[in-house]
């Protein structure tokens, strides 16, 4: 839809990874494995989420969610950042056809972790939280992360309260 002046674009190509069989069940059940791999434990407060991701990349661990899942539904990591780069490709080209500006992109944490590797060239550094900002330049035939997971607005807003 449009409002004064903005257009919706919905791009299925920047949801969330695909989780496969182990979409809509317990984390636990996806999660304790491969914590547990690592001698780690799983708990619902993500504990030794910062432990396990330095054991294991991005890559290493949706490759591992990919190996796991029995029905084979789940992406690997190089699918999940070839279609992350071919929605981020389309709307740099579109944006540039309409003259440029800035676009608003909403997406999900372990996508935008995805995006800001890509626009880095390798590993995200830093945490995407819920209602978290990460901005994405795209200037002279590059990506370059500006910001990953600002929570200053957000710090405001309580301050405010």
């Amino acid at each position: 839809g449009t409002h004064d002046g903005l257009s919706l674009h919905q791009d299925p190509r920047l949801r969330e990874w695909n989780y496969g069989g182990f979409e809509g069940r317990d984390g636990e059940v996806m999660w304790a494995p491969i914590l547990s791999a690592h001698g780690l434990v799983w708990d619902n407060k993500w504990t030794q989420w910062k432990d396990l991701t330095k054991q294991m990349s991005d890559k290493d661990i949706a490759d591992t969610i990919h190996k796991n899942d029995t029905r084979g539904w789940a992406e690997y990591y190089d699918q999940i950042a070839n279609r992350l780069r071919a929605g981020l490709d389309d709307i740099v080209t579109t944006t540039r056809r309409a003259g440029g500006g800035d676009v608003l992109v909403v997406s999900h944490g372990s996508a935008i972790q995805t995006m800001a590797a890509i626009a880095s060239g390798g590993t995200a550094h830093g945490s995407t939280p819920n209602y978290s900002v990460t901005i994405i330049e795209y200037e002279n035939g590059a990506y370059h992360v500006k910001d990953l997971g600002d929570m200053g607005f957000f710090e405001k807003g309580k301050a405010a309260e």
